[in-house]
């Protein structure tokens, strides 16, 4: 589109899965291993809640048995000159040990996605057993005074919010395609982060407010604690919750979270190669000692004669 006269240059138009771009072709495996998504999001969500068990119980044969300095430095310590066999262990059990607690909120906010009983569990654990109210229908706009819509109304509302918010990081207005369909506004609050995003639908003609019940719409500053984490998610899982240091925090734990499998092989095979017990040796039967009369010396034997 021309920016300055609105004159639509060009128009294309692709799927979710045919998207050339290669940002949403990673995100297609990430999601459903290039799959449709009805079969590879099931896929990968089962794949991640065994994920979530081996953290549980690796954790609990990383825990040190007793607490003591050597066997705590084995616990948080990697002996680098060690052999190999020994470093890649301590590189499974350290490593995994360290990054278990990010990897965990990596793969539950994950879930999410994938199962929707996940979805509303958990957020029926975080708001104290009341179920979750989240509608896919959109707010709708008065149709009974319908008139044409005129583009100046957005910028109306694009104003209103820019002087209630003067220092957000930016401003996205969603154009209504029909009669029924709301002015959609969102207001980000800082750059690279969603959880703290104020969402508004306003009736294209009133421009009155149209609220829903969802977690995602209205303030972020207005809403309950368990809308708030459901707000959260993609953000925990990303680790752009703590800024840049959380995704790199979490760009960390994913990269050994990928050398897990790698190591995790390496101390079975190495267990099936060298474990197996070698057959016991037959005892060797001692041959029979044959007695040797003990001679007398000769000056012996003479004084005998």
């Amino acid at each position: 589109m021309n920016p300055y006269t609105g004159e639509i240059l060009n128009v294309k138009t692709f799927s979710r899965g045919d998207s050339p771009d290669f940002f949403r072709w990673i995100l297609n495996g990430h999601r459903a291993l290039w799959l449709p998504y009805d079969i590879g999001r099931p896929i990968v969500g089962v794949a991640v809640l065994i994920f979530v068990v081996l953290l549980i119980s690796g954790i609990v044969l990383w825990w040190p048995t007793k607490w003591i300095k050597s066997i705590i430095d084995k616990s948080f310590k990697i002996k680098w000159d060690a052999s190999f066999k020994r470093v890649n262990y301590d590189m499974h059990n350290v490593f995994g040990f360290y990054s278990r607690i990010f990897l965990f909120f990596i793969a539950i906010t994950g879930l999410v996605w994938s199962f929707g009983w996940w979805s509303k569990s958990l957020y029926w654990i975080t708001s104290g057993g009341k179920p979750l109210t989240e509608s896919r229908e959109s707010p709708k706009s008065d149709t009974t005074n319908v008139k044409t819509f005129n583009i100046t109304t957005a910028d109306k509302v694009l104003l209103n919010l820019r002087k209630e918010n003067p220092q957000v990081a930016g401003i996205m207005i969603s154009i209504p395609g029909k009669p029924a369909d709301p002015i959609g506004a969102f207001v980000y609050k800082q750059r690279h982060t969603f959880y703290n995003m104020d969402r508004y639908s306003f009736d294209q003609q009133s421009l009155k407010e149209i609220s829903i019940k969802t977690p995602f719409s209205g303030k972020y500053i207005e809403a309950n604690i368990p809308d708030k984490i459901r707000r959260m998610n993609y953000d925990i899982h990303v680790g752009s919750v703590l800024g840049l240091t959380g995704k790199i925090i979490a760009f960390l734990a994913s990269l050994i979270s990928a050398s897990l499998p790698i190591t995790g092989f390496i101390i079975w095979w190495g267990k099936q190669k060298f474990g197996k017990k070698k057959p016991a040796a037959k005892p060797k039967v001692a041959s029979k000692a044959i007695p040797v009369p003990k001679l007398k010396n000769t000056a012996e034997q003479e004084i005998t004669a």
